[in-house]
């Protein structure tokens, strides 16, 4: 971060103050913020022990006109803004009959408006984008941030925070869109962090003499090393997504410490070792696992070997009757000069593999070939960056032959979803090969369907 420019709303204090701290110590010059002057004291304190150049700018971003006067402050001084962190807010504890008019607005004007106009302003001010080669999903690498401090309330109802909650609701809203509309056009990520309690000095005066009964109940509610967490928590978590290498984590709302009765309903990731075929039937029957779905990368063979033995841990395990394999493309059966890539041998393993247990019953998902990879780098997906076939941000298309082979497009998401119908049919009903039909055409009439699109030749 040497040399890059961050400004952090609402940074005289609490969370703010020990993200402009964290950035600061990476090397980042920093733009404090204050929304009154009697609070000036307490931000240039905080400016005092920051170890790069710094400004503290008074802006009360609940006013129409406070976030631009904040940006043309940094700008003035900086010239550029790398890192915006959307930090400021206020959190009114009242019970919904006892809310006015008055304080809905001024708590959604700080809240969710400031950090919309906040936002807005910094935008025209982000270092110059220009596209990747080949390009990221980020839009650019090393490109700006946009960081957004939400809640966990956003997601998590508690009673008495019913204006507080809607904003930060609204917050992860903007997210979302912003994750989607901004990077394209101004090679940024948009990213929000939503922690749960944290021990501010806020929080501790709000607290007051029960502050060591609420600590307790959090130690039970919450599973986390230390349960209430630290400022310092909260800004390392921002110093994450600021930094270079956080370039393909885009669009995410980090819930970074929720209670118990919320995370029992979230999936838990389970540590395999796949050298072990034992360990594997011993955990699926721990689990009592019934259904195995492999999406293991079979490009090279020690996957294909981990795949192999997580057939034979379940076979073994005496629990899991169902298994789909890592195949999810064509019939690897074809002749070789008709795949789309191979290794072919690797892909062919598991179905003799599974052939051989027939207390497992397996399908085969021929699903053609994967959408997303054609929308990068402004399709959202989950799988990792591959340019094939075409590649939008460079306007260039690469294809092979003569580009009349026809081909089966179908997006991960509508595969997630045939293979959720799949689960749903009995053992005895599951095919050896479930296909799933798509349009097929070839890569020339591919290529016309995005000029046609697109409006320009690829």
């Amino acid at each position: 971060m040497l040399g890059k420019t961050a400004l952090i709303s609402g940074s005289s204090a609490g969370i703010g103050a020990a993200i402009a701290l964290e950035l600061s110590a990476r090397g980042a010059n920093i733009v404090l913020n204050y929304p009154f002057p009697a609070l000036e004291s307490e931000c240039n304190a905080v400016g005092a022990k920051l170890k790069t150049p710094w400004i503290a700018v008074c802006a009360d971003l609940a006013t129409i006109d406070g976030p631009t006067k904040l940006v043309e402050a940094a700008v003035a001084r900086f010239g550029v803004i790398d890192i915006l962190v959307n930090n400021a807010a206020v959190v009114p504890h009242i019970a919904t009959w006892n809310v006015t008019p008055e304080l809905w607005d001024s708590t959604h004007n700080l809240n969710a408006r400031g950090a919309f106009l906040l936002t807005q302003a910094v935008l025209p001010h982000l270092p110059p984008y220009t596209p990747s080669s080949p390009a990221s999903p980020s839009g650019v690498k090393s490109g700006s941030r946009i960081i957004c401090i939400g809640s966990g309330s956003s997601r998590i109802p508690q009673p008495e925070l019913i204006i507080y909650s809607s904003t930060k609701g609204a917050m992860e809203s903007m997210i979302k869109v912003w994750a989607k509309e901004l990077p394209p056009k101004y090679g940024c990520t948009v990213n929000g962090i939503a922690p749960g309690p944290v021990n501010t000095e806020t929080f501790q005066r709000g607290a007051g003499d029960q502050l060591e009964a609420i600590k307790a109940e959090f130690e039970k509610e919450i599973p986390c090393e230390g349960s209430l967490a630290e400022p310092e928590d909260v800004a390392w978590a921002v110093a994450f997504l600021a930094d270079d290498r956080s370039k393909w984590i885009n669009g995410e709302y980090i819930m970074s410490a929720i209670p118990r009765e919320y995370a029992s309903h979230l999936p838990t990731p389970v540590e395999i070792d796949y050298s072990s075929i034992d360990a594997i039937s011993e955990i699926l029957l721990k689990l009592e696992v019934d259904t195995v779905i492999s999406a293991l990368n079979l490009h090279w063979s020690g996957a294909s070997d981990s795949q192999i033995n997580l057939i034979r841990g379940a076979a073994a395990s005496g629990v899991v009757t169902r298994f789909i394999p890592s195949e999810f493309n064509v019939d690897y059966h074809c002749p070789e000069e008709r795949l789309p890539y191979g290794p072919r041998a690797e892909f062919l393993r598991a179905e003799a593999e599974l052939s051989a247990h027939p207390q497992l019953t397996y399908s085969l998902v021929r699903c053609g070939f994967f959408m997303d990879y054609l929308g990068l780098p402004y399709a959202s997906t989950n799988l990792h960056p591959l340019y094939c076939l075409v590649d939008l941000a460079a306007g260039k298309a690469v294809l092979p032959g003569e580009g009349n082979d026809r081909v089966v497009f179908t997006h991960t998401r509508d595969v997630g979803k045939f293979v959720a119908m799949l689960l749903g049919l009995e053992a005895s009903k599951w095919p050896k090969e479930a296909s799933i039909s798509g349009q097929r055409i070839t890569t020339n009439e591919l290529v016309d369907l995005f000029d046609k699109v697109t409006g320009k030749l690829l």
